[in-house]
């Protein structure tokens, strides 16, 4: 079970591979610029009922992946500014691993179209 779904961005700013992350209990890593987290406090900042999803995503600057990684013509490694997404991802302490783990399931009750059975074991 991975930890982390990459979310680049799509053709909308919206798109459902988000909230397929949130639902399989994998912390969502948003790489757009222009998604905006439904019933969230990026949506509106006052509401404090509503979810804040630095409990339970990610997000990193797109820009940062526009440089390529691989030469073209023989796919050896090129030099980049930017580390790998993986490297990034791997610096992340497991404490906050699991803070976000947490806030993923209030953020999954919240976007399931369900309610999950609470008498049946959790996985997340």
């Amino acid at each position: 079970l991975a930890d982390f779904c990459p979310c680049p961005g799509g053709d909308t700013p919206s798109a459902k591979r988000m909230f397929d992350a949130v639902l399989s209990g994998c912390i969502p890593v948003i790489l757009s610029e222009d998604f905006v987290w439904p019933l969230s406090r990026e949506f509106d900042p006052e509401n404090k009922a509503f979810l804040d999803p630095e409990h339970f995503s990610i997000r990193l600057n797109s820009t940062l992946f526009f440089e390529p990684k691989l030469s073209k013509e023989n796919c050896t490694p090129v030099s980049s500014n930017n580390p790998p997404l993986h490297d990034m991802l791997s610096s992340i302490s497991n404490e906050k691993i699991k803070s976000l783990l947490e806030g993923l399931k209030e953020a999954r009750q919240t976007y399931s179209f369900y309610r999950f059975d609470t008498s049946q074991p959790d996985e997340l």
